[in-house]
């Protein structure tokens, strides 16, 4: 990470030099101005460098980078490079792909990444609300051709000619609309995602300094038209600290800050950035099979290919094993990655091993270093991450020393496979033919520390989720966190958490949780599962949102009923964001999508469906809010300014072209505020669950034949809920 940032800084400069030469505007911007103020530099978790420029500055940025900075630098813009595809977001990067060699090395600080500075622009929004609203339709035309063609070409790839060919026609007439309504002349030489993003951003610049008194991004914007600021904030700059440099800033900054990221922007919060964090991880990913491959073919003596036999299907209950074996594999690949975290990381799972040591058993196969001779193009430990080789290496030979438990060097996959009833580990080859064994898998995160007196290498006054993590259900553990998923019901509320697959009832006074059952039908690891609750008679019904199956709890008997309202149409793109709402009518449940486009009928008592096809396009439907009047269900779209009926009785759509935000938005806002009346969002649970009952459900309910995948970030099971299940499992 810190070469990383220190070969972003070089960039920077280089990018700082050319402003200064062309009178050129530019302020530190997100996470990079955030850094400056609160830590004088990179704030620890991050690893980008943000500017931001405004209106003029930002179209001369684009036209001296690529006449003067060509050939140094690649301008990743959709102007520049037709695979682009980001609307208002630019960069300036040394390079595409990693290089790891020596002259590459040489001239960026041992980092072989491709690093770079990212430009956000700002353009100014007219002051004329009817230019105002014009421009926004135009851009929302593109972002709805700009998804459409994504969903297209996913339809296309998967073979769905039939839906493929629907959209294509939709393409070329929203294409001739808009070459009509702007004048801008597609062709077939680019992607036309990269056709779009020129497009958007050409839109953007409709409007001059002197038709404005705010400046937006207008990506932020047109889902908040409250996300602009004044235009005079950027006609003043002030230099602020950042590492050993200086950085141009607004004056006001702490107006901008506040307008980012609220008024305790000083707080220190570990959230997750807008891309997966660090955002070289992809890169090094990329060296995964040649890695582990190399590792593992030099280990076996056979540079041609790896031994292996075709994994056989087991269960952990036909183990010979008196103890729980966890086969335990640490890679080159995420050493590099997560460098200071890994030794941190193997010294807490072996300490946490040796004391369950009479009732787990650690099999350590420790990833090698391939000669580089060898094998070309893979990186040389010796110069990427010396120190860490050197410790790493010394805590296998201590490891091996102690007798702590299996430590094999042989490359023999299936001796480790075969041995072991637990995978715990980095992802690869060894998991993946582990995992087809149907036996459990876990991914190891070098962020959680299994044992509560482990220190993080982090600065141990922020407060992050990450760690530590303990063991047993939610002793220092996650707790349960609860949204809109919530009913209060006799006196009682009852909820899905939003981090964990379980139906709860809550003691809202005693602070406590009580764990009722694991919706089976689901992964034990969901994510938001569940969107919504709605009263049905004395019944709960929660809505799914990531979830496959609406569930229906009846709290006077304690039992629910889960019916499945997946659809393979939809979800071939869209895992997540099912339903918006739910209406029930006559004894049955209407459920209208916020990504899926059909209106679903559901009969809570045999679980029969029945689909109405809107003839909508997802892009069009997703994201909006149900009310009923009578027999009609009024529909809101969030991004179309088309007003949907339901006509529950004829159980027919018919679709207006436009609405009446004013005649809308009362009663939204009125459903919204009653809904939001029965969350339970920030409040903090102690289980008093049965938890046989709730190993029972995990793993009898997760099992796809390919092994039990579960992040430890995102779940709740620990290494001492691994021991009980195996001695449930071989119980049975």
């Amino acid at each position: 990470m810190k070469r990383n940032w220190a070969a972003q800084l070089q960039v920077l400069e280089d990018v700082r030099e050319l402003c200064a030469k062309h009178d050129i505007k530019w302020f530190a911007y997100s996470g990079t101005l955030l850094g400056a103020v609160r830590h004088k530099g990179y704030i620890p978790w991050d690893d980008d460098v943000d500017i931001c420029m405004v209106g003029e500055d930002f179209i001369k940025f684009l036209y001296y980078a690529k006449d003067e900075m060509d050939g140094r630098y690649i301008h990743l813009s959709p102007y520049d490079t037709g695979s682009w595809d980001q609307r208002t977001i630019f960069r300036i990067a040394n390079n595409d792909v990693m290089d790891f060699s020596k002259s590459h090395m040489d001239q960026w600080q041992d980092c072989p990444l491709a690093i770079g500075t990212d430009v956000f622009p700002f353009y100014y929004v007219p002051r004329d609300e009817k230019k105002a609203e014009y421009i926004l339709e135009l851009l929302t035309n593109v972002e709805t051709l700009f998804y459409l063609n994504e969903y297209y070409l996913k339809h296309l790839k998967a073979g769905d000619m039939e839906t493929a060919k629907a959209q294509e026609e939709l393409i070329a007439a929203s294409i001739l609309g808009l070459q009509e309504d702007t004048g801008f002349t597609f062709t077939g030489e680019r992607p036309l995602a990269n056709q779009l993003c020129m497009l958007f951003d050409q839109i953007c610049r409709f409007t001059l300094e002197d038709e404005a008194d705010y400046v937006t991004r207008y990506n932020v914007y047109m889902g908040n038209q409250k996300a602009v600021l004044p235009k005079e904030l950027f006609y003043k700059q002030t230099m602020v600290p950042f590492e050993m440099l200086e950085l141009p800033s607004v004056e006001d900054y702490d107006k901008f800050l506040r307008w980012q990221y609220g008024d305790e922007y000083m707080t220190p919060l570990r959230v997750g950035a807008a891309h997966e964090y660090p955002y070289f991880s992809k890169q090094i990913r990329v060296l995964d099979t040649k890695l582990e491959l190399y590792d593992w073919a030099e280990k076996q003596g056979d540079i041609e290919h790896i031994q292996i036999e075709k994994p056989v299907k087991q269960k952990l209950s036909d183990s010979k094993n008196d103890k729980c074996v966890v086969l335990y594999y640490t890679s080159l690949r995420e050493m590099i990655i997560y460098s200071e975290y890994v030794i941190n990381k193997i010294k807490d799972v072996i300490r946490y091993f040796s004391e369950h040591k009479d009732t787990m058993s650690l099999y350590w196969c420790p990833g090698g270093f391939p000669d580089v001779d060898k094998y070309p193009g893979i990186p040389s430990a010796d110069r990427i991450i010396p120190v860490l080789k050197e410790e790493y290496l010394k805590l296998i030979e201590e490891f091996k020393t102690a007798g702590m438990g299996v430590c094999d060097e042989s490359g023999n996959l299936d001796k480790a496979i075969n041995s072991c009833d637990v995978y715990y580990g980095d992802e690869g080859f060894l998991q993946g033919a582990f995992s087809a064994t149907g036996k459990p898998t876990f991914i190891q995160d070098y962020h959680i520390l299994l044992h509560k007196d482990s220190v993080s290498p982090d600065d141990a006054n922020i407060k992050s989720t990450f760690y530590p993590k303990g063991s047993g259900l939610f002793k220092g553990n996650i707790k349960p966190e609860f949204s809109d998923a919530a009913m209060e019901m006799n006196g009682s509320t009852y909820a899905m958490a939003s981090n964990i697959n379980g139906l709860f009832k809550v003691d809202r006074e005693a602070g406590t949780c009580e764990l009722l059952y694991f919706v089976k039908g689901e992964k034990a690891d969901g994510e938001a599962l569940y969107a919504k609750a709605y009263p049905f008679g004395s019944k709960i019904v929660f809505l799914p949102q990531s979830a496959n199956n609406l569930v229906i709890y009846d709290p006077a008997r304690n039992v629910y009923k889960e019916i499945n309202v997946y659809s393979d149409a939809y979800n071939a793109y869209c895992d997540a964001a099912k339903y918006a709402d739910c209406i029930d009518y006559e004894g049955k449940l209407f459920l209208f999508g916020e990504r899926y486009a059909d209106v679903l009928k559901v009969d809570p008592e045999s679980g029969e469906i029945k689909k109405f096809e809107t003839g909508k396009d997802d892009t069009i439907w997703m994201r909006h809010a149900a009310y009923r009047e009578g027999g009609l269900v009024r529909l809101v779209s969030a991004n179309s300014n088309e007003f949907l009926t339901f006509n529950l009785r004829k159980e027919q759509l018919f679709i207006q072209a436009s609405y009446s935000k004013a005649k809308v938005e009362p009663t939204l806002v009125k459903l919204s505020e009653e809904k939001n009346r029965h969350s339970l969002k920030g409040m903090e649970f102690k289980l008093e669950g049965n938890l046989d009952k709730y190993i029972e459900g995990t793993f009898n309910g997760y099992d796809d034949g390919k092994g039990m995948v579960i992040k430890e970030q995102d779940d709740w099971i620990s290494f001492e809920d691994v021991i009980k299940y195996t001695e449930w499992k071989k119980g049975k």
